[in-house]
């Protein structure tokens, strides 16, 4: 995850799949009618893996990156 510090609010999400790769997880948030609220990605670290941050990407309806939030893993 070095490219963190790359992500800006406003990029799309071609661009962060472009500098990051797919996701390890995805959740969809919408409405009643079913119209796409936001889409939220997480990076998971492997177990075996030193780094032990998740990354937590969320985007909007129109694929803009909003929000981006890092945690580490107890």
């Amino acid at each position: 995850m070095r490219d963190y510090n790359l992500l800006r609010n406003g990029m799309t999400e071609a661009e962060v799949l472009y500098r990051l790769g797919p996701s390890d997880h995805e959740t969809v948030r919408s409405d009643r009618y079913n119209y796409l609220l936001s889409r939220t990605w997480f990076y998971i670290p492997a177990q075996q893996s030193n780094n032990k941050w998740i990354t937590e990407l969320r985007f909007n309806a129109n694929g803009e990156l909003i929000s981006r939030d890092r945690y580490r893993v107890k």
